[in-house]
């Protein structure tokens, strides 16, 4: 708790100075000062002084806080006069959720393959991604990472409850503009909006509070860029946060690259309505004041893809995904000759659309119906909101509308011509993909009825009954397990999690040069991306994790098929060590005669030696 404790007075002192220096008591600042943050350590990451980062980070916001102080003192401006309850609602629910996951520990596939992997090297080498990264997708970008790695050097000691409590601290901060219409009195409307919160993530993904991967982010951030937009009054924040906004959406995957160009057709089109307002004709003159918003989000785009891509570049850093296949040829082949996949796919694909729930509810909602929902509260909002308000959001929601078939269309290409035919037949992952963009719409929408209603006298029920709806028709089960089950929960990672600690009685035989091979016949790689993860400091295991003659199993595509002579060779040739994990009946009928006794026995260390006569001879080391 102690690094939370350090990391909000951060935010607390950065808040603070950006509200003196803006003049403005508002909570729009502290997602501002949070961004900056993951900016700033980026840029230092670039030139490999990640750590040197983290300190200036930390030396500018004190600094800004000493020298707010003075100003008030100097002017004689009150000093309470830029603190609200807010940040101290922010704190509370940071605090809350860093406590309850605190103990938690990773057991999802993704934790292991990349995004806990991706923290631990950075965290451990104090760089962004390099060669010398133990990682599968080393081209993604960072920005999750960095604010991991924050908190984690707060805290001073590596820990998984830590990395779990951060997406949503991040979420917290970005919602933070939710409240900056809502008078500290006013403490029904402070306590829905609290709720609603709380509750909307978990909507779309009922894992958020205890999940490490980004897709929830992505339409987060999507939504905090386009409410900056169009309900920010600050010119200074608006632009700040626009700017900042995109460059840590286009660094926090690549797929939100494409959100943030959808955000900046919006604004742009925004900003040429309210030009044409004022101007008859385009004119050279007041461009700039008009078009500053697009301007400010076309910088942070371009800079996070142009750096991130010379990163990349310049450190050796190829993109391992499946490169995009699209081309006319492509299409044509897919779509006219239907060859390939494409046609099923596209058929899988619609079938979810309008078929499969999508949101966590206790009514099913497919995301047809959810965009169809959205729309009915869009409509609610524009018909609602004031004279001069409407067009501007009938462009945000026509655009939005636009953006949800372009979304959908693309996602399908990106599963015929990018993912892995075992992937793309099975539409893997594919509503945590779609829920990006819904539960961006979502806080979008929610966003515009608190920013155009909040004051509206009985319009202003609105709210409190979207916010009922809401938690009407959600399965709130998630807050239960993680406010009430945490221990449980908690303990029930740790308990998965035990067994791979058996490898830790070996770390003081092997070497860390030595080459270790992990043996799990019947495994389907995750064991393998738990071993590489917990000993990625200490051992290079780099093995394949099941072995056999044939496949285990119908549909076995995990196992690595080698005959005797073969397998010889492969374990002679490469590897010092082989662990056995799990060794089934018929592994050893096929191999058993390498070890020593006739068998492979599990949870075992074996030195790969060879015979005289060139044989091998499998060795077990006691520990």
């Amino acid at each position: 708790m102690n690094s939370i404790i350090f990391y909000l007075f951060l935010v607390l002192f950065g808040s603070f100075a950006l509200n003196v220096f803006t003049n403005k008591n508002t909570p729009s600042s502290i997602p501002i000062i949070n961004l900056l943050m993951i900016v700033v350590l980026y840029v230092f990451g670039i030139f490999k002084i990640l750590k040197v980062g983290f300190y200036f980070s930390v030396f500018i916001i004190i600094l800004g806080f000493i020298a707010s102080i003075v100003f008030c003192i100097y002017k004689k401006k009150k000093i309470l006069n830029y603190i609200n309850v807010y940040m101290f609602i922010f704190g509370l629910m940071a605090m809350f959720i860093a406590y309850f996951n605190k103990d938690r520990l990773f057991v999802e596939w993704d934790e292991f393959s990349h995004w806990g992997k991706t923290v631990k090297n950075m965290y451990y080498l104090n760089t962004l991604a390099n060669q010398d990264y133990n990682l599968l997708y080393k081209s993604y970008p960072p920005a999750t990472a960095i604010f991991q790695y924050l908190l984690l050097q707060l805290k001073g000691s590596y820990s998984e409850g830590i990395i779990f409590s951060s997406m949503p601290i991040l979420y917290f901060s970005l919602v933070m503009p939710f409240y900056k219409k809502i008078k500290p009195k006013s403490i029904l409307n402070i306590l829905v909006i609290t709720i609603g919160i709380v509750v909307i993530p978990i909507i779309f993904y009922n894992n958020f509070y205890t999940s490490i991967y980004v897709d929830a982010l992505l339409g987060i951030l999507f939504a905090y860029i386009l409410l900056n937009d169009f309900f920010e009054k600050n010119y200074l924040i608006r632009n700040l946060g626009v700017a900042l906004g995109t460059t840590v959406l286009c660094l926090t995957k690549s797929s939100g690259q494409g959100l943030a160009v959808l955000s900046f057709i919006i604004t742009c089109a925004d900003s040429i309505y309210k030009y044409k307002q004022k101007n008859d004709k385009f004119s050279k003159k007041d461009i700039f004041k008009f078009f500053k918003t697009p301007i400010f989000m076309f910088s942070g785009l371009f800079f996070a893809l142009v750096s991130w891509k010379i990163y990349t570049h310049v450190n050796g850093i190829v993109d391992t995904r499946n490169p995009s296949g699209i081309s006319v040829k492509a299409l044509i082949d897919t779509f006219i000759h239907h060859q390939g996949i494409g046609t099923s796919v596209v058929r899988s694909f619609i079938s979810f659309i309008v078929k499969r729930p999508t949101i966590n509810t206790i009514i099913s909602i497919t995301s047809l119906g959810t965009i169809c929902l959205l729309l009915i509260l869009a409509l609610i909002v524009i018909r609602n909101s004031k004279a001069n308000i409407q067009p501007r959001m009938k462009i945000l929601f026509a655009g939005l509308s636009i953006g949800s078939l372009i979304y959908f269309i693309s996602l399908c290409f990106i599963y015929i011509f990018s993912f892995s035919e075992y992937e793309a037949k099975s539409l893997a992952s594919v509503e945590r993909y779609v829920n990006t963009y819904l539960l961006g719409f979502f806080i979008i929408t929610i966003g515009s009825i608190i920013n155009n209603l909040i004051n509206k006298r009985k319009k202003g029920l609105i709210i409190p009954i979207v916010i009922l709806a809401m938690l009407t028709i959600t399965n709130l089960s998630p807050i239960y397990e993680i406010a009430v089950a945490y221990k449980e929960e908690n303990v029930a990672t740790q308990n998965y999690r035990a067994p791979y600690k058996n490898l830790q009685e070996y770390t003081d035989i092997i070497n860390s040069d030595d080459n270790l091979s992990l043996l799990c016949t019947e495994g389907q790689g995750l064991e393998n991306l738990i071993y590489q993860y917990e000993y990625m400091d200490e051992l290079n295991i780099s093995g394949y994790d099941s072995i056999g003659t044939a496949p285990y199993y119908g549909g076995d595509i995990w196992t690595k098929v080698l005959t005797f002579e073969e397998y010889e060779l492969y374990l002679t040739s490469a590897y010092d060590f082989l662990y056995v994990v799990r060794a089934n009946e018929k592994y050893n009928e096929d191999y058993g005669c390498m070890f020593e006794i006739g068998y492979a026995e599990n949870n075992t260390l074996y030195h790969i030696e060879k015979n005289s006569d060139g044989s091998i001879c499998m060795k077990k080391l006691d520990n």
